[in-house]
């Protein structure tokens, strides 16, 4: 479930660009701020929310946006074991405050961003199967 919510949010965090732009003419083009690593801070799902922890090492999980239209998604395996396990690399396609993220040319995740700053990056992500939401929060720093 874990690795399911990241790979959410890291499709929602590619698919929303500034909020305050129009939708209509948004592109891939328009997501500067989202092309970097961001840090799980939070999210809620189903009510409860739950907040993200660093292992010892300093190791913490995290999305990455490598280039326009690929992005990877970093979570450390236990507080015990805080080793990175990775997923990746996905596609994505933005199209306003949305992003469609793709896995073998389906999509997996469907995310709406809500705020993005080059601090801070919320989104809704819903996984496409399940359609599960969870609200997640990112911060860069």
């Amino acid at each position: 479930m874990k690795k399911l919510i990241y790979l959410f949010g890291i499709a929602f965090l590619i698919l929303q660009s500034c909020s305050t732009k129009d939708s209509n003419s948004a592109t891939n083009s328009d997501n500067p701020l989202l092309l970097k690593k961001w840090y799980h801070f939070s999210e809620t799902y189903q009510g409860r929310i739950t907040y993200s922890s660093t292992c010892s090492n300093g190791n913490r999980d995290y999305i990455e946006f490598k280039s326009p239209n690929i992005f990877y998604s970093y979570y450390v395996m236990s507080s015990t074991n805080c080793n990175y396990t990775s997923e990746g690399p996905f596609t994505w396609v933005k199209s306003g405050d949305v992003i469609n993220f793709y896995h073998n040319g389906t999509v997996t995740h469907t995310a709406t961003i809500t705020e993005l700053t080059a601090t801070t990056l919320k989104f809704v992500d819903t996984d496409a199967v399940t359609h599960n939401s969870a609200s997640e929060v990112y911060n860069s720093f």
